[in-house]
């Protein structure tokens, strides 16, 4: 919701942009105004208004979510995808009802609507809970519909663990062209967009940092927002050696080519199905039954926070828990 102030005569009008309705099939923005005395009351009276109105029963829930977008501070990548949801999904079924007048059951036939996985749908049960959680902050609605509803289950099966020996093999049967990036997510656990987007200025001898990542065609900041550094194997100095050419970046080759050529390499081993981000998931579970603090693993992975690691890799500390007492029995 915006506003402005201005001169009408003698006096001030302020004009308040609520959003816009739909009348005999025609959008029509809908205005609040009023009139004051002088330029500075009608600023005021503008700034107090837009704090405390509640606007939910003419503004369209369409309006509202490209205005929740516009203030949420996501990355690139992120906002994209958000965006392409509310535009293909959320404002064709849903956006030309008024935002007071949705209900639980709106929502739980949007869910039910039509064949989307279940790990999309969570997608769009956070934007949906996130707009109307901040509509309610802002007084536009008395409460949210998500409240009595219950997100999509989480459906997504147990990812495959690589093993080491698995992924030392992978590294040096990868063709040429891809055999770097598969060295690097096996060893560092860099994600994909990373490694695309992993320059030579940014690799030292001992230690790489990463300060970006790929995301359709361009860059932009790592997915934690902050830099990091990923300490280097021995093997993965050998690989970086290997590379004679140095360009601008250290693996130039798009995210989808890296990925159709991993799969041809998995059949190729004649290896269970699985995603280039496994080799990730892989590195990070390895570390985890190695013993390694998970602060630690955190920070090689670029993990926000530690909690995050635990909750993905904490079903390997049963193991780390019966090495512990195996040592302690032979202590006792």
């Amino acid at each position: 919701m915006d506003g402005r102030v201005v001169k009408r005569g003698k006096s001030w009008q302020g004009v308040i942009y609520l959003g816009s309705r739909v009348e005999d099939g025609v959008r029509k923005p809908v205005r609040e105004t009023f009139t004051r005395r002088t330029r500075e009351e009608a600023k005021e009276e503008l700034r107090r208004r837009i704090a405390n109105h509640t606007h939910s029963e003419e503004m369209l829930l369409s309006d509202w979510l490209d205005e929740w977008l516009s203030t949420r501070r996501i990355t690139k990548s992120s906002r994209d995808t958000y965006k392409s949801i509310i535009k293909c999904h959320l404002k064709p079924k849903l956006g030309h009802l008024f935002l007071g007048e949705v209900k639980p059951s709106d929502i739980e036939d949007y869910y039910a609507s039509f064949p989307l996985s279940e790990t999309f749908l969570q997608t769009h049960h956070a934007i949906l809970t996130s707009a109307f959680r901040v509509a309610r902050q802002r007084h536009y609605v008395g409460e949210s519909p998500l409240e009595y509803i219950r997100g999509p289950r989480d459906n997504t099966t147990e990812r495959p663990i690589i093993s080491a020996s698995t992924m030392q093999a992978m590294c040096e049967r990868a063709p040429t062209d891809i055999r770097l990036a598969v060295t690097l997510a096996c060893t560092t656990g860099m994600r994909i967009g990373e490694i695309c987007a992993l320059r030579w200025a940014d690799v030292e001898d001992d230690y790489l940092v990463v300060r970006r990542t790929r995301y359709r065609g361009s860059f932009g900041p790592p997915k934690g927002k902050k830099p990091r550094v990923v300490q280097l194997m021995e093997a993965t100095k050998e690989a970086l050696l290997v590379r004679g050419d140095r360009e601008d970046l250290v693996v130039p080759l798009q995210v989808n080519y890296i990925e159709a050529k991993f799969n041809l390499l998995v059949e190729k081993m004649k290896l269970p199905p699985m995603h280039f981000h496994d080799l990730r998931h892989s590195h990070a579970t390895w570390l985890m039954l190695r013993g390694v603090n998970p602060r630690v693993v955190q920070e090689r992975l670029g993990h926000a926070n530690v909690t995050i690691t635990l909750k993905r890799y904490g079903h390997v500390l049963p193991t780390m828990q019966k090495d512990a007492v195996r040592m302690m029995n032979q202590d006792w």
